[in-house]
Formats: C-alpha cells, sequence, structure tokens
C-alpha cells in the first residue's frame, strides 16, 4: 500500500513499480486507487475506487519488456483516473435582534402598542439571502419587545440589508430614522463560516445590544386655573 498526496495542480503521482526478469510473462497485476477521507472541514470527498490493471508482456526475441495499463471504474474502461473534491463550508445562521423601545413622561401611561408596529427585512446586495418563511415581523409586546429575523449563510462575503418601521398610534412619534441599514459579514474560518452583524457606522448587533427603534408616546400634560363665580344670592359656584 502506498499513499500519497497531490501536488499544487492536482496531480497525483505513484511511485514507479520494477518488475524483474524472472517473473513468467505476460505478467499482469491488480491495485487499486481510492482517495482517503482525511475529515477536513468544508471538503466533500470522492469516494470512487478505480480499479488499475497492469500487464508486462516480453519480447522473446529482445527480452524487452512492454508495459500496459488500463483504468476501469465499475466494470467500465476509462482513459484516466480522476478525483473531483467539492469545497462547501457548513452553513451559518443568525438572528438579527429587533427591539421596538417606548419611551413615555412620568405622568402617563402608553396604550398598548402589541403588533402595532412591523418590521420589513428587504437585501440590497444582489446575492444577499432572505428568511425563508417571513421578511415582515411585528413587535411582540405592549411596550415594544424584540423580534428576531432569522438568516441563513453559506458562502463567506458582505451583505447589506435595509430594515423598515412601518405602523402608527395615535399620540406616538415615530423613530425619527424609520430605515436603518445593517450589515453582515460572513468569514470562512477553516471550513466553517463565522457571521457577525453591524449597524452602518460599524456598532456591533448582539443579542444584548438589539437594533433599536425608539417611539415616543408625547401626550400634552393639561394645565388650568378654576375661577369661582358669585351667583345672585352671593354664593360661589
Amino acid at each position: 500500500i502506498e499513499k500519497v498526496t497531490n501536488d499544487a495542480n492536482g496531480q497525483i503521482v505513484f511511485s514507479a513499480i520494477e518488475f524483474g526478469a524472472d517473473e513468467v510473462y505476460p505478467y499482469t497485476n491488480t491495485y487499486f486507487i481510492r482517495e482517503v477521507n482525511e475529515g477536513k472541514t468544508g471538503y466533500i470527498y470522492d469516494d470512487k475506487v478505480y480499479t488499475v490493471t497492469v500487464t508486462i508482456d516480453q519480447d522473446e526475441n529482445t527480452k524487452q519488456l512492454y508495459p500496459k495499463v488500463e483504468y476501469s471504474l465499475n466494470g467500465t474502461t476509462i482513459p484516466d483516473t480522476v478525483f473531483n473534491n467539492t469545497y462547501a463550508p457548513a452553513a451559518v445562521e443568525i438572528s438579527i435582534p429587533v427591539e421596538k423601545v417606548l419611551t413615555e413622561p412620568d405622568y402617563a401611561t402608553a396604550p398598548d402598542i402589541t403588533g402595532s408596529f412591523s418590521f420589513t427585512l428587504t437585501a440590497e446586495s444582489e446575492d444577499a439571502p432572505l428568511p425563508e418563511y417571513d421578511d415582515t415581523i411585528e413587535n411582540p409586546d405592549a411596550d415594544g419587545g424584540i423580534a428576531y429575523f432569522h438568516l441563513q449563510f453559506t458562502k463567506a462575503g458582505t451583505y447589506t440589508y435595509v430594515i423598515t418601521e412601518t405602523g402608527s398610534v395615535t399620540n406616538i412619534v415615530n423613530d425619527p430614522q424609520s430605515s436603518k441599514k445593517i450589515i453582515v459579514t460572513v468569514n470562512d474560518d477553516n471550513g466553517k463560516l463565522v457571521a457577525t452583524l453591524s449597524a452602518e457606522d460599524g456598532t456591533p448587533i448582539t443579542e444584548n445590544a438589539p437594533l433599536k427603534f425608539v417611539n415616543e408616546y408625547a401626550v400634552v400634560e393639561k394645565t388650568g386655573t378654576k375661577v369661582w363665580l358669585k351667583d345672585s344670592e352671593n354664593r360661589y359656584n
């Protein structure tokens, strides 16, 4: 058994095999060539097993040896052996946290806004993947809460998205920036994809630091002066 590795061009060369003069010719030997699956991350190995039949014949007069090499795969003769490999790093999934924040003055209580505001994810990069099921989500709680977009990436790259808020509630002033850009950076770390998420200004977006849309409950506190008036009988009303 001989184990060799491919060169920079992908070529595989085994050591020469010597046949002695004392063999009985024609002499035939059979070999098998297979690729060793070394389990390198991100690679798909070729499981074909080639059969190599080597026949050595000898000229009766000159005693010169003449080799004949035949390759076959699953019983079919082929011109050469080829192993095809695919590099496909494992996909990475990320969740984009979007938080709706509702502020209110101390003297007032804001209304329940559950499901009142929607967030839509659109791709700016041509090859940026989108959520499998829904590219629009709603705020889940009475005072806003966090909702998530879920994305899967199968190749390294930089992907740009825009998240846009829609919806309105009486006396609530929406975030002045209704659309916010986010960037997903996917790197190949030795056959494993790793994704990071950031805002347009480079600020990291994480579970503990989600992308925020801040709305304000803006009610006006009413004030006034009570005026007492006298009636015809000199009584205050």
